[in-house]
């Protein structure tokens, strides 16, 4: 099978131009990577006024995860079935429900963006975390799956 010197110049070039929009196209990709050592639940929790806390899930007896997006950057965490954190006693009662999971232990993610630069963290024990840069200053940060009742993790089912 011979292919003529047009047919491969064409596929060259198809491939050069998918490859050029695809750098372009990367400005949507950032990463969910485990916090540091130095940053923890207590920490985040003990400063949560610095913070803009919502939480996903069914009720605060009820959560899938937390989110904790810095009061004072000029970069945004959104997300559709979030819930804003009102009071401290609120967060306390959410932290207490997600430690208590034996199945899914929470663990704190820090949420970086397109350039490496923080947006914020998110506490649950999901072990997939999905969020998308939309522009330059705000990561949409999907819903987390409800938690299952108890009867569901039970192992008589």
């Amino acid at each position: 099978m011979r292919i003529s010197l047009r047919a491969l110049a064409a596929i060259l070039l198809a491939l050069a131009l998918g490859t050029a929009a695809g750098c372009l196209a990367r400005f949507g990709y950032g990463s969910i990577q485990a916090a540091p050592q130095d940053k923890s639940i207590q920490d985040l929790v003990s400063n949560w006024q610095d913070y803009h806390v919502s939480y996903s899930g069914l009720h605060p007896g009820q959560p899938s995860g937390l989110m904790f997006d810095p009061r004072y950057d000029d970069r945004e965490l959104s997300g559709k079935r979030w819930l804003p954190v009102q009071d401290r006693e609120t967060l306390d009662e959410i932290v207490m429900w997600l430690r208590q999971n034996d199945t899914y232990r929470p663990r704190l993610l820090r949420l970086m963006g397109p350039e490496g630069v923080l947006y914020g963290y998110v506490y649950t024990g999901w072990h997939q975390v999905v969020a998308r840069a939309v522009d330059t200053r705000t990561m949409y940060v999907f819903d987390l799956p409800a938690p299952l009742p108890d009867e569901f993790d039970s192992p008589n089912r």
